[in-house]
């Protein structure tokens, strides 16, 4: 999964695009028109002087 975080009002930008495992998804439910999942990463800085750690991520999203 590639994720990109930009700060908005700043050129800072973290992303996760190739290489090593950054971090974990764990897909709690998944249904033909529901998932729900936690996830947690440390994304290597682009743009910025430190990773950024993101802990307690939740994705609630319905299918079609």
């Amino acid at each position: 999964m590639n994720l990109t975080v930009i700060r908005t009002g700043t050129a800072d930008s973290w992303a996760a695009i190739t290489g090593p495992d950054i971090g974990t998804m764990t897909i709690t439910m998944f249904t033909a028109d529901r998932m729900v999942a936690s996830f947690e990463a440390a994304l290597p800085p682009l743009n910025a002087t430190a990773p950024l750690t993101v802990t307690g991520g939740a994705i609630n999203a319905y299918l079609q």
